[in-house]
């Protein structure tokens, strides 16, 4: 029981801000990062351009259809849980052991043979749909502190 009092404990709505402060984090590094990648390997604008509107799009998408209801099911589960529980739970040990698939794909992803192009594509518009779908976290935190 001692590690049960050592964990560090938090309010629902703290935990919405963490989660949604991590989604978004997490997506404008993606997109950054693509970007990065994009300008240094010299792709034409044209290209550039193809590809950070279509991934931004698909990206939109993507948050709208599936993040979002992720973000819902966290929040449900933030709610239901209340304050005084662990400050990293906010999402449960199947998610946090999605997220970790996730990286350990992303870094796969990028050691892989595939063009930079392909790679940062999808790194736009998986960051794209984080970000975006991160203001389900924010509008709940808002919600929550009224």
């Amino acid at each position: 029981m001692i590690l049960h009092r050592l964990k560090p404990k938090s309010k629902a709505k703290t935990q919405l801000l963490l989660a949604g402060t991590m989604w978004f984090t997490v997506g404008i590094i993606l997109y950054i990062r693509a970007l990065r990648w994009l300008f240094a390997n010299h792709y034409g604008s044209m290209t550039i351009l193809l590809s950070i509107g279509g991934a931004t799009i698909v990206g939109l998408i993507k948050g709208k259809m599936a993040l979002d209801r992720a973000a819902q099911r966290a929040i449900t589960r933030i709610a239901t849980r209340g304050d005084g529980t662990c400050l990293f739970g906010f999402f449960s040990y199947k998610s946090w052991l999605l997220i970790l698939l996730m990286i350990t794909m992303g870094k796969l992803l990028r050691m892989s043979p595939a063009p930079i192009i392909l790679v940062s594509t999808l790194y736009i518009a998986i960051g794209t749909a984080l970000s975006f779908s991160s203001r389900s976290f924010f509008t709940a935190c808002r919600m929550a502190c009224t």
